[in-house]
């Protein structure tokens, strides 16, 4: 293979070329640094499990379903990335255009070493043609881009030792080039197509060297078939590439398979309309324009055998090369997409250089056949070169609009739906979006058309129910739940939301089995446990609310929402303090947590006066005025209920006060016994107050306990200026007298 040899280009200029391209490509590409996350990225990134904790790396590679697919060197850039800029997206967008530059110089480098004419103009094409904005824009699409560098680095290492001269060092190039395979298969399975491109390359500039290069391409064929089965597993049991969507024939799939060649080579000629979700093409039954591409399809590689004589084996070994590369996305193999689409723009990221490359060869070359250069001074040189600087700035700007559609996913989601209404899963999210943000009716509207296009979908009839809940459209809501539920019995999430539609009609009864069925079946439901919580809040059955948040909390300790209900219980309860605390702790978890910095804003208002009132019950009691003292304490805990002082203070008013008229000692008794529980009985004036209570009840037993360990618990800090007085009670008490105060 000696005559491959790397076009000569003098260093500097290859230096300027490089950053040339690099320089291009992030320009382009500027708007999607913007970008904020769309579909999927909450998987792969805002809510993957595995990218907060050390041990996340270890699922990555050890557990496969830990995350979406096992892809593990994606997911462990994105733990690594994780610990560098947490969840702010501009590093990952980074990250994806810098690989995406990459992946378009090494395209280069390797077409100057395979001789192939245009190159830089073929890596420069790719780099900022908008079809590759899906696989750039899209964070969770990380996978296409890490996935090309290690491809295209393992083609241009496996042709370094191929076509080496000296024997030294080739082990070293061969298994170098074995293992950046392997990493680009532990990216994303497409890549065992390398060994298969490399074999075409060799068919077609030495046929001789074949059966060599097949036995020196076996090992990569063998980790590539075994990524591919894992795969193919993986997108079936754990993705989902499963039901009625995927239950077409051989015929149908040849059909598909048809279809989309053609569709992906001309979106790289006309990248215009680009859809994030294309229209899925009928089946049933399946066009004669699916027969007919899929026959055209074949007739092509056919005429480019024959005429492979006349015009070469170039053009076959290209078209070959598109069309193998993109095989794994041509219908062939169930993949969980092929729900919505049968083909998507980054399905064709890898394969999109081949058709580029293709076209940019033919042009070339039959420009040349009439004696047209772009090397030189001349003045068609110059126009070339015109031309094609021209068609670089219209795909740069082609480009830099396709990604504002990627700003973010409502962005997304109404792009799609401008170019494709038949996009039922594009009008389920944005409709999801839109009753997230309490825009019930616009909601309403996609939902409904969700239905309509797709009358199966369980999620919309659900989504329609919680809108129609929403406008208290009760009948209409209770309808759509009861489609949901025909459609996925005993389904967690539309059982806990019919309960709820049931909870606002007041059937509070039969709201509360729903929840505590959805609890016997799902036991580490959430959702089923907060709701019910709150129901029984709402009914004031603290006590039962509570245990049920407990339980809630125990499955999930840093639940934002949990614990802003936690903290409306205890406002609910008059416990400013511990409603304080569970709604700073919401704040802690989400700082943006609207709500519950509008309740600390009230709650710390409510504290303030409170403690003014405080502190002039403090003046009243120190001049005797213990009457009016008492009622200022009570106001003090109307505004919080939980103040410790307050309880403890008004208790030893009621216990000990000489005014008959102003003692209740069985209300003492509550109050101090309500303190000494807040402060786990380790203040020792807090148990001398309790005593002094028990003892104006006559409950002498318990008053000379509690007195007992408030002594104990003095002595125990020190406090030598309260013993004298425990002392004097505890022998009143001893002699059945309970203290007053004079």
């Amino acid at each position: 293979m000696a005559n491959d040899n790397i076009s000569p280009i003098p260093p500097q200029l290859a230096w300027r070329l490089s950053l040339f391209l690099l320089v291009l490509t992030l320009f382009a590409y500027l708007p999607a640094l913007r970008c904020t996350y769309i579909w999927d990225d909450d998987d792969y990134v805002t809510e993957n499990a595995t990218l907060p904790t050390v041990d996340g790396l270890r699922r990555i590679w050890l557990e496969p379903g830990a995350v979406p697919q096992y892809y593990p060197l994606v997911h462990t850039s994105f733990w690594i990335e994780y610990r560098i800029w947490k969840l702010h997206p501009f590093g990952y967008h980074l990250v994806n255009v810098l690989l995406h530059a990459i992946t378009a110089m090494f395209l280069w480098r390797l077409l100057r070493r395979l001789s192939v004419p245009g190159a830089w103009l073929i890596a420069a094409i790719f780099a900022v043609h908008p079809v590759t904005v899906e696989s750039v824009a899209w964070v969770a699409e990380r996978k296409n881009v890490l996935c090309a560098v290690f491809y295209f680095a393992s083609l241009l290492v496996y042709w370094r030792f191929a076509t080496g001269a000296e024997r030294r060092g080739r082990g070293r190039l061969y298994a170098l080039a074995l293992g950046l395979c392997g990493a680009g298969l532990l990216s994303k399975t497409v890549a065992c197509s390398m060994p298969a491109v490399v074999g075409v390359r060799v068919w077609w500039r030495h046929p001789e060297k074949l059966r060599r290069q097949t036995v020196l391409l076996l090992p990569f064929f063998l980790v590539g078939l075994g990524m591919a089965v894992m795969t193919v597993w993986m997108e079936r049991h754990v993705v989902g590439a499963a039901g009625a969507e995927f239950d077409l024939s051989m015929v149908d799939r040849c059909g598909i398979a048809g279809r989309a060649v053609w569709f992906y080579a001309g979106k790289v000629l006309l990248p215009y309309p680009l859809i994030f979700i294309y229209p899925r093409w009928s089946t049933d039954p399946l066009p004669m324009a699916a027969i007919f591409s899929a026959i055209a399809a074949v007739a092509v590689l056919v005429v480019l055998f024959c005429g492979c004589r006349r015009w070469g084996r170039g053009p076959l070994a290209g078209a070959l090369i598109f069309a193998g590369v993109l095989l794994p996305a041509l219908g062939f193999v169930d993949v969980y997409p092929m729900r919505y689409a049968f083909v998507a723009d980054h399905f064709q990221y890898l394969a999109m250089p081949a058709m580029i490359a293709m076209i940019v060869v033919a042009v070339t070359l039959m420009l040349q056949r009439y004696g047209i250069s772009a090397v030189g001074g001349t003045d068609s040189a110059r126009r070339i070169r015109l031309i094609c600087t021209l068609l670089l700035l219209g795909l740069v700007a082609a480009t830099w609009h396709r990604c504002l559609a990627f700003y973010d996913a409502e962005t997304l989601w109404r792009d799609t739906l401008e170019k494709n209404d038949t996009a039922w899963i594009a009008h389920n999210n944005l409709g999801k979006i839109l009753l997230d943000r309490g825009e019930l009716v616009p909601a309403i509207d996609h939902f409904k058309r969700v239905v309509e296009l797709k009358p199966d979908h369980y999620n919309a009839w659900n989504n329609l129910g919680l809108a129609y809940t929403g406008l208290e459209q009760y009948a209409a809501a209770e309808s759509a739940l009861d489609q949901a539920r025909s459609l996925r019995p005993g389904d967690e999430t539309i059982l806990v939301n019919y309960a709820t539609l049931l909870v606002r009609q007041e059937r509070f009864d039969e709201a509360g089995d729903i929840y505590r069925q959805v609890i016997n079946h799902y036991p580490a439901s959430v959702p089923a446990h907060m709701n019910l919580g709150n129901m029984l809040a709402g009914l004031q059955k603290y006590d039962a609310a509570e245990r049920v948040y407990a339980k809630a909390r125990e499955l999930q300790p840093d639940n934002p929402v949990l614990l802003y209900n936690l903290g409306n219980l205890a406002r609910d309860r008059e416990d400013l303090t511990l409603a304080l605390e569970y709604y700073q702790g919401a704040v802690a978890v989400a700082p943006d947590y609207v709500d519950a910095l509008n309740n600390i804003e009230v709650l710390r208002s409510r504290q303030a006066i409170a403690a003014a009132q405080l502190n002039m019950a403090e003046s009243l009691a120190a001049q005797g005025r213990y009457a009016e003292a008492a009622a200022r304490y009570r106001q003090v805990l109307g505004l919080d209920a939980g103040s410790v002082p307050a309880q403890g203070r008004l208790a030893w008013i009621l216990a000990t006060a000489l005014d008959e008229n102003v003692r209740r000692p069985k209300e003492a008794v509550a109050l101090a016994s309500a303190a000494v529980s807040a402060t786990a009985g380790e203040v020792p004036e807090l148990l001398d107050t309790l005593a002094a209570a028990q003892a104006a009840t006559g409950n002498f037993p318990e008053a000379l306990a509690q007195i007992g360990a408030a002594i104990e618990l003095a002595e125990a800090q020190g406090r030598d200026d309260l013993l004298a007085a425990l002392q004097q009670r505890r022998n009143l008490y001893e002699q059945r007298r309970p203290y007053i105060e004079l």
